[in-house]
């Protein structure tokens, strides 16, 4: 659960999250956690936050995932490895949106 207000900017929009919002952590199937870590380490967290958040408003699909990868590389991912996660969440974006 967030604590307090998450602030970030979606194509010049404000958008925050509120106190109180619920996300269940990056969803990283077992196998790879050895590589980019689990469900709420840090890396992982503000980037699935943002991207849960995105889904919930029904944000565009290819922008709320992009926004997942820029959001990795702020939070300091490596770019190969953003770039891998960003490609995982593509794929399940094409499979259930």
């Amino acid at each position: 659960m967030l604590v307090e207000d998450y602030v970030f900017y979606m194509e010049n929009t404000k958008i925050t999250i509120p106190e109180g919002y619920r996300w269940n952590g990056a969803n990283i199937p077992d196998i790879f956690t050895s590589l980019v870590g689990g469900r709420f380490d840090e890396e992982n967290l503000m980037p699935s936050l943002v991207h849960d958040y995105l889904i919930d408003l029904n944000w565009d699909v290819e922008d709320r995932d992009l926004k997942f990868y820029s959001t990795l590389l702020e939070v300091g991912r490596n770019k190969q490895v953003a770039y891998v996660m960003y490609m995982f969440v593509r794929l399940y974006s094409k499979i259930h949106f």
